[in-house]
């Protein structure tokens, strides 16, 4: 909550406005029955009493309707109190008396977006970035704008304005990516998430890069982003089992039980490390060893067919037991 003792600081520079344009003294001005009501209302705002303090505000605007002070605080109260449109309205009054005043700007672009007022949200907040070109916050916010709006376009070059101007910033660079991975445009993304990759490591860069080499089919650069993943998350068991099938589709099924294993060993209920591990057991006709782990992916999930068919085929082909295959194979939904 907005505590107005901090109101009072900030508005010194403000309040000489009062006195330039009125002759008025300090003495005069704090004397004054608006300037009075104002501080009333402060004390009242900052204990929560919120009606209490609109009835002051408004008291002190009838006495001396440019009270910037007591507007900014009107359209403060009139907020906490949820009235959004006549805030918004008080907030716009404020600008008036005010021009300059970003902190009352930002608050009126946050009431904005909150009515769904995207247009007027992005006017508001074009004029904070041209006020303020390097307060990376402007451009964030209307990149978020863009993006509930699905507005892929000015996204875009919110983000990158957003990006330049904060280029450790591991928001804009995930949403960024995110946008040209969901427009197809990988190559893009990936040079982004290379470039700003930091030196300490960031889990959702690395899981993305990983995720799109993977999904390429290229492992020979999936992998070094997994194993950076499975350093920065040791007891994550799903780098590992990455790790496991990048090994598997590269030829080398040692390497890849290997990763299998220690996916299980990190969580015993990972049904796909434990489900791969199975049939592994099947390439080395290691077939009791496989009806087991098979046995295991049904204990975690039991409505899981795969396993059934694979038993069955062992049943069938290594360990000739038609009956057993059977029943197998009708559990997996097959006639056979």
């Amino acid at each position: 909550m907005l505590h107005f003792t901090a109101l009072l600081r900030i508005a010194l520079a403000v309040a000489l406005v009062f006195s330039i344009v009125s002759g008025w003294s300090w003495a005069d001005i704090w004397d004054a029955p608006s300037f009075k009501h104002y501080s009333s209302a402060v004390e009242a705002y900052n204990r929560g009493e919120y009606p209490k303090a609109l009835k002051l505000l408004e008291a002190s605007l009838q006495d001396y309707p440019e009270n910037l002070l007591s507007q900014y605080l009107l359209a403060q109260t009139l907020f906490r109190l949820n009235k959004n449109h006549d805030a918004l309205k008080a907030f716009e009054k404020t600008l008036q008396l005010y021009p300059n005043f970003s902190e009352a700007r930002e608050a009126m672009g946050a009431i904005q977006e909150k009515l769904g007022l995207w247009n007027e949200a992005i006017t508001t907040y074009g004029k904070l970035a041209q006020d303020e070109p390097k307060n990376p916050r402007w451009p964030e916010r209307m990149a978020h704008i863009a993006l509930n709006r699905g507005d892929t376009k000015n996204a875009e070059l919110h983000l990158k304005a957003w990006l330049d101007l904060t280029p450790s910033s591991e928001a804009a660079v995930v949403l960024l990516a995110d946008l040209l991975s969901n427009n197809g445009r990988w190559q893009h993304a990936t040079n982004i998430l290379e470039k700003h990759y930091p030196a300490e490591g960031s889990i959702p860069i690395a899981l993305r890069l990983g995720t799109i080499y993977f999904n390429q089919d290229r492992y020979d650069k999936a992998e070094p982003w997994f194993v950076k993943l499975a350093q920065l998350q040791p007891r994550s068991a799903d780098h590992h089992y990455a790790l496991g099938v990048i090994a598997y589709r590269r030829g080398d099924k040692k390497k890849a039980e290997g990763h299998f294993e220690q996916s299980l060993e990190l969580n015993s209920q990972h049904f796909d490390a434990c489900y791969n591990l199975g049939i592994l057991r099947m390439e080395q006709r290691r077939y009791q060893d496989g009806l087991v782990l098979f046995e295991r992916c049904l204990s975690i999930r039991p409505e899981a067919k795969e396993p059934h068919l694979m038993m069955a085929r062992i049943y069938e082909n290594a360990l000739f037991d038609p009956a057993k295959a059977r029943e197998h194979y009708q559990k997996a939904g097959i006639n056979h």
